[in-house]
């Protein structure tokens, strides 16, 4: 996403990266899929006295985004305020 053609210019010749006014580019992927693998259990129920065995994962139409940030939100500001837009946007989906 930019949001006019001067901060996408300047996307296309530096690649993610902040602008001098803080702020730049940023992506977002999201897709279904399916998930079929196996974890190891290390702690369940907040008990982790056994010994971690292996368990079978098998979901059907999960849902996984990918926010893609021209800086790291610990050193940005503008990607801070991103990121938790991002992720109180993921929140009220899950309650509706």
């Amino acid at each position: 996403f930019y949001k006019n053609d001067e901060m996408q210019d300047y996307h296309l010749e530096n690649g993610y990266n902040l602008d001098i006014n803080g702020e730049g580019c940023f992506g977002i992927e999201a897709k279904n899929t399916t998930l079929n693998g196996i974890a190891t259990l290390f702690e369940f129920d907040n008990d982790s006295d056994f010994e971690p065995y292996d368990i079978n994962l098998h979901f059907d139409n999960v849902f996984y985004y990918v926010l893609v940030l021209p800086e790291l939100i610990e050193n940005s500001l503008f990607c801070q305020n991103i990121h938790n837009l991002f992720i109180n946007i993921l929140h009220e989906k899950k309650v509706e």
